[in-house]
Parts: structure tokens; sequence; C-alpha cells
């Protein structure tokens, strides 16, 4: 299934969904288990994994890239090779998609305003969402939303 969810939305919405599916028990640090994060880029590569999970910590407030790079202990131009090697883009269009996979979520799962889903995905304008939105699901965040009550019966 997280192909499939990958193969339509992207990599960076499957490891949300496997995240949501994966809990690790109290007790289980130092575990040999891969991380949803590892397994969904195809990787190991801890420096990789490790500036993915930064990313994904600052989706409300992000953080610059310079700064990613720097709390992975990495140089910008290595943790750029990383990215194009691992996942064919940009560590800031990884970092987009990401921001645009929780927009895609909220708007799916919550009822907040479409500015809330804004801010709470780092965009600093309902404009820039819907700019980065339409052109990544061909649909503004409004029209998806309507989309999606009349399908569900709302």
């Amino acid at each position: 299934m997280l192909e499939v969810i990958e193969e339509l939305f992207g990599n960076a919405l499957a490891i949300n969904v496997s995240e949501m599916c994966l809990h690790r028990r109290v007790g289980e640090s130092g575990s040999n288990q891969v991380s949803p994060v590892s397994a969904l880029l195809g990787t190991r590569n801890a420096k990789l994994v490790e500036a993915v999970q930064i990313m994904r910590d600052n989706i409300e407030s992000p953080l610059s890239l310079e700064a990613v790079a720097d709390q992975a202990s990495l140089s910008r131009r290595h943790m750029e090779r990383l990215f194009q090697q691992h996942t064919k883009m940009s560590p800031g269009q990884y970092y987009n998609n990401l921001r645009l996979d929780r927009a895609f979520a909220l708007l799916n799962e919550t009822d907040l305003s479409v500015s809330e889903i804004a801010f709470a995905s780092g965009f600093s304008s309902t404009d820039r969402l819907s700019v980065h939105f339409r052109g990544r699901y061909n649909v503004s965040p409004h029209n998806f939303r309507r989309s999606w009550s009349h399908e569900s019966g709302n």
C-alpha cells in the first residue's frame, strides 16, 4: 500500500503514512529495526535520514537548508548530493513536498481553515500554499477540500 501511496502522491506522504502505522514499544531503543524514514528512502544513510527527520520536525516553522545541513552535521553541498542520489530531488524540493503532504493530510483529516493549514504547513500565507498545492496536485486547496467533502457525502 505504501508503494501505491508513493506512486500517486510522493515519497514524503508515504513516509508520513508509514510512521502513522508504525509505533515503537517503550524500551525498544537500540533495536536494529529499520526506521520508516530509512525504509522509504531506500537507504540507511544516517546523515540523510537525520536531515529528513530534522525537516519533518520543523514543518510548521521551516528551517533554512543551511540550518538543516548544519544540524545534521553536513555541508550544504554534501546534503544536496545525498538528496539527489537517494530521492532524485533537491533538499528544497523534498522539504516543500513534506510541507505539502502535511497540508494534504490536514485538508483531509481536519476542519481547520485553509489559512490555519497554510501556517501549520509552514507557508507564510494561503496564497503561497495555493500556488505550491496547485503546482503539485493540480487543484487549489479550497477546491480539493470541496471535492473531498462531496465524495464523502458531507
